[in-house]
């Protein structure tokens, strides 16, 4: 990222802060990114090109991520979405990372307090929380909110006595001099996949980078 020139430092001297205009992150090589919406062409087979090692593992996840693109990403718009593989021999999705944007309510900027209260007082309709830990962390890209969960999700309401296990790892960052947040979920219906996955999560969270856009004025 650039240096700040002078104008967005004296914005930050001001208090005024910057929405989000973009982001990178580096995933391990057994992750890769796919469409966030419906998408034609040949995608699936550049991603099974990445993940996998052999023919039959190829065409399995292919053909597994033309039929099932909408399953995995769940309900959107994300800023970005990937999928885990862990196994190249075997081609099976175990994973799935969203990127979602937080906006901040009006008149109450975004902060790693604010946010917790949220989290305290956020009903999740047709979600059991099993376990759950919630820390305060520092990343590169600024203060964070680790959180590690085991939930039991609904499959919907004409299967609402059906639930699925899953594991998650969130990082909810606020970018220094940002009026936005980030949201990185990662998740897993692989139990076993779990501490697996959140090391993977772990060590993503820390490549985060932020680029600002122009500073709000009425902020």
């Amino acid at each position: 990222m650039s240096p700040p020139d002078d104008k967005s430092l004296a914005g930050a001297r001001a208090g005024a802060l910057s929405p989000i205009a973009d982001f990178q992150i580096a995933l391990p090589r057994t992750w890769a990114v796919i469409p966030v919406g419906p998408q034609e062409g040949e995608w699936p087979l550049a991603v099974a090109d990445r993940l996998t090692d052999n023919d039959a593992a190829h065409k399995r996840l292919a053909i597994g991520l033309m039929a099932a693109h909408r399953d995995l990403i769940g309900p959107g718009p994300h800023a970005m979405a990937a999928i885990w593989v862990p196994d190249p021999g075997i081609g099976d999705p175990q994973g799935v990372l969203t990127v979602d944007l937080v906006l901040a309510d009006p008149g109450r900027p975004l902060s790693t307090e604010y946010y917790r209260q949220l989290i305290s007082r956020t009903q999740r309709p047709g979600t059991t929380v099993l376990d759950q830990s919630v820390e305060d962390i520092t990343l590169p890209a600024g203060p964070a909110v680790r959180e590690r969960e085991r939930i039991a999700r609904s499959a919907g309401r004409l299967f609402s006595r059906r639930q699925t296990v899953y594991e998650c790892v969130m990082f909810t960052v606020f970018p220094t001099g940002a009026s936005d947040a980030l949201q990185l979920t990662f998740s897993t219906d692989a139990l076993d996949f779990g501490d697996a996955m959140a090391a993977d999560a772990d060590a993503t969270a820390t490549t985060l980078n932020v680029l600002l856009g122009e500073t709000d004025a009425a902020t």
